[in-house]
């Protein structure tokens, strides 16, 4: 059963980093087209703004489940990191209770 999860698992990890890089590279072309297009030729694409939009959206939900897979969401761990142990965890804890008050 393991076996099978694992498997699972990684065609998940591999669909997401697929969609991940697909709709990044999308939108960079997108982007450099429309704006090409724009300044170049005196018309640009109605589209493109649209499109990218969306795809960004695609990128942040996709990328956000693959941050949390990798266990790689984003903190700013300068301050922590300069402190000793027990500081940076106080300072943790006062900063996490800090942003679930808001």
């Amino acid at each position: 059963m393991k076996k099978l999860f694992d498997c699972i698992d990684w065609v998940v990890k591999w669909f997401e980093d697929i969609v991940c890089a697909g709709t990044l590279m999308a939108v960079v072309c997108i982007a450099t087209a429309s704006v090409v297009a724009r300044y170049g030729f005196h018309s640009g694409f109605l589209w493109a703004d649209e499109v990218n939009q969306a795809l960004l959206v695609a990128l942040g939900m996709f990328g956000s489940a693959r941050a949390i897979r990798t266990n790689g969401h984003t903190e700013f761990s300068v301050l922590v990191n300069k402190i000793k142990s027990r500081g940076g965890r106080i300072f943790n804890l006062f900063v996490g209770c800090f942003w679930l008050s808001l």
